[in-house]
């Protein structure tokens, strides 16, 4: 497992293959963020993605879907809650894979 702060950080560990999944801490959901992840899908467009969000609106849900992002957490989630996300979007990017 591995955290970054910067949008580059992320990029750089997506770009060197050093990432499975990606879990993204959407709070405040700036335009700073959702332009991070659709660099990230643009170069991955198959890397898994969880999103974390405290409020998980129409416009972040505007933001988020289009890209592919299909597993999101509201903010007060439980730990097993963020595992079974973690399996689910990786379940997901395998059966995408086969197809």
């Amino acid at each position: 497992m591995e955290s970054s702060e910067s949008a580059e950080d992320v990029m750089a560990a997506v770009l060197d293959d050093r990432v499975d999944v990606l879990i993204a801490d959407m709070a405040g959901a700036s335009a700073r963020q959702a332009t991070a992840l659709r660099n990230v899908k643009r170069v991955r467009p198959r890397l898994p993605v969880v999103v974390l969000a405290s409020v998980f609106d129409d416009r972040l849900r505007s933001e988020v879907l289009p890209l592919g992002i299909h597993c999101h957490l509201l903010r007060d989630f439980e730990s097993p809650e963020l595992a079974e996300a973690v399996r689910s979007a990786l379940r997901h990017a395998a059966s995408a894979r086969r197809a």
